[in-house]
């Protein structure tokens, strides 16, 4: 009882008291219910008591975790002033830590009333923070002002503005065979980052994802499959053949229940020529009928430039140029020429300067490459798995003659626009296959190019294409003592799988692919993948 008796000492001033007394009674009679039953209950009946006990047991515990969060709200609120429609909270904005439904605020998240960024010019630098709401706010529009220097600033739109939305998803690595729905595997992660938070319906009885479209709700948690691994149709007219949703370019207004938080994501562009110096603007979070929260927003931007990152910075990317328009319009790996900027572009502006390019053909190639460089990604190695050697091909000469026919036209095209090496793709995950595949990485030298292939954490292929292969891309966890081997024969090392991208988990990323592969000395990263479909790339269950 003595969450109780905390909870009577909170002063009946405090805006939402009533609620959070509500709660204290509900409390006080499941425990007191929870308690009797525990008292009346017979040892030889214990065998038909348990199911209810254990029930009673979840309820509770829900109702105390419940309390606590309110709790806790109610008592942030004394630090805001009193016409403050939200209770606000920031935290660190790249972390694994989520924000659970019913359950107190993760500890790392406190009442905060500012907001501060520190970064280099041409940084992306993240912020975030979380409106708590003691009741139903309807209509919320937040948006920032321009960060005025001592002479100069950063303009509003280089202020960008999300909220980050919690749907249900399939957990760390994807559907289990067997298992069917999302309300028995579903999982609640803070994954995808919206301009309009109504574009997605997330149904949490059901544990289901609704996405907004012309035609009404599309559901996007069937667990019927539908398409294949690759995004392909299974049957005839699957359900999101067509489904292809539309976010908003700028941030719409939104709904908070009591009760719930909603949480923003900040990222902040510091433009290239923007002098060093402290900047500030605000936050406006404005809700009808309820009036504004300012929250202050400073942006230190340093006296020095970064160098560019010692590692190079890829990723396995499967999508493609085609004609026309795609048969199925959210795919992995047939892009339009719009889509396939726009997703260099995010790339680009997440730190991944060099992804893979996948087009076959030269002519597709260029294209790629053309719109890499309008895009902003700058000259270095190119990584083309358009060309491969054949799996099953490998003492087939004629195909052994085209292969090394098609190389020196991509060579050129790489040496004449100022780029770096040009490497081709070797036999996917391998090893035992490398023996056979010496003649091939041979002839693409001759031709002037590189390979470049996926490899085990054994480290066998050292003993067998140490001296052939340029660029191994080996899976996690990080092997220095590799890495200074490889390089040691004039060659780079690559990682992959450290982890996978299926964790929903960024600090994981950044601290594996960042400090921890800079410190084993790798010279690139190039994990798998940017997007692979597994059956419709928009629904994680099928």
């Amino acid at each position: 009882m003595r969450i109780c008796s905390d909870l009577l000492a909170i002063s009946s001033t405090i805006p939402g008291h009533d609620f959070l007394a509500d709660q204290r009674d509900r409390l006080q009679i499941e425990l007191t219910s929870y308690a009797n039953a525990l008292q009346n209950m017979i040892p030889s009946q214990a065998a038909e008591y348990w199911d209810g006990l254990g029930k009673k047991t979840d309820a509770l515990l829900t109702r105390i975790l419940a309390t606590q969060r309110a709790a806790q709200a109610i008592r942030m609120a004394e630090e805001f002033p009193a016409d403050w429609p939200f209770v606000v909270l920031g935290g660190p904005p790249i972390t694994d830590i989520r924000f659970e439904r019913g359950q107190p605020f993760p500890s790392a998240f406190k009442a905060i009333d500012r907001l501060q960024i520190t970064a280099c010019r041409g940084e992306y630098e993240p912020a975030t923070f979380v409106l708590y709401a003691l009741e139903n706010r309807d209509a919320v529009k937040i948006k920032a002002s321009d960060l005025m220097g001592a002479d100069d600033q950063i303009p509003a739109s280089a202020v960008n503005l999300h909220v980050i939305k919690y749907w249900y998803q399939a957990g760390e690595w994807g559907k289990p065979d067997g298992m069917g729905t999302s309300q028995e595997i579903g999982v609640l992660v803070p994954e995808l980052l919206l301009k309009n938070d109504g574009l997605v319906m997330v149904d949490h009885e059901q544990k289901r994802n609704f996405v907004r479209t012309e035609e009404g709700l599309i559901d996007i948690t069937n667990p019927a499959r539908e398409f294949n691994a690759k995004g392909r149709p299974l049957v005839p007219n699957p359900s999101l053949m067509y489904f292809s949703p539309r976010d908003t370019p700028d941030l719409q207004a939104f709904d908070v229940h009591k009760d719930q938080i909603k949480q923003i994501f900040i990222t902040v562009h510091v433009p290239v020529d923007t002098k060093a110096g402290i900047y500030r603007g605000d936050i406006e979070v404005h809700v009808p009928a309820s009036g504004s929260l300012i929250l202050p927003l400073t942006v230190e931007v340093l006296p020095f430039d970064l160098v560019q990152a010692p590692i190079d910075y890829s990723i396995y990317t499967r999508g493609y140029i085609v004609d026309g328009d795609p048969s199925v319009p959210c795919i992995a790996d047939d892009k339009t020429e719009a889509q396939y900027r726009i997703e260099m572009a995010g790339l680009f502006a997440h730190g991944i300067i060099n992804p893979m390019v996948s087009d076959v053909s030269f002519e597709k190639f260029v294209r790629a490459m053309q719109i890499r460089q309008e895009v902003g990604m700058p000259k270095g190695h190119i990584y083309h798995q358009g060309i491969r050697i054949p799996r099953d091909e490998l003492d087939n000469e004629d195909s052994f003659r085209r292969f090394k026919q098609k190389i020196p036209r991509f060579v050129k095209w790489a040496q004449d626009n100022g780029y770096k090496d040009y490497y081709l793709y070797g036999i996917d995950e391998a090893d035992p296959l490398l023996p056979q595949q010496r003649r091939w990485m041979q002839a693409a030298h001759e031709a002037g190019a590189k390979v470049f292939v996926s490899v085990e954490d054994d480290a066998g292929f050292f003993d067998v294409a140490g001296d052939i292969l340029d660029l191994p891309i080996m899976s996690g966890p990080v092997q220095p003592d590799i890495a200074k081997r490889v390089q040691a024969n004039g060659h780079r090392l690559g990682i992959y799988a450290f982890p996978q991208v299926n964790w929903d988990k960024p600090e994981i990323y950044r601290r594996n692919y960042g400090m921890r592969l800079w410190q084993a000395g790798y010279d690139v990263e190039m994990t798998y993948a940017y997007q692979h479909s597994f059956g419709h790339i928009w629904n994680d269950f099928d």
